[in-house]
């Protein structure tokens, strides 16, 4: 799916509430979150692998579909992933 395509269709994109998870020079997570749904958008801004443990959960990637698990959020180098639970 397209960026402008998952916004459009998800409207805790546009409607729900904010919360900064983990926020870094070189990486963040931040979660939005409306009516029992929640989209967390993990970047990574280094130029070295990152391994972040969100919480207890596995979720679908919005970008590429794949299962992820958020106890071991993976993000390569200079990347990003759009994680709904």
């Amino acid at each position: 799916e397209t960026l402008c395509k998952i916004r459009h269709a998800k409207s805790v994109l546009s409607y729900g509430g904010y919360r900064k998870r983990i926020l870094s020079n070189r990486h963040m997570v931040i979660e939005r979150f409306l009516d029992g749904k929640r989209i967390c958008l993990a970047v990574n801004i280094d130029e070295n692998e990152v391994r972040l443990n969100l919480e207890n959960a596995v979720g679908r990637e919005l970008l590429t579909g794949d299962t992820v698990n958020a106890n071991e959020l993976v993000l390569a180098p200079f990347s990003s992933k759009i994680i709904e639970f």
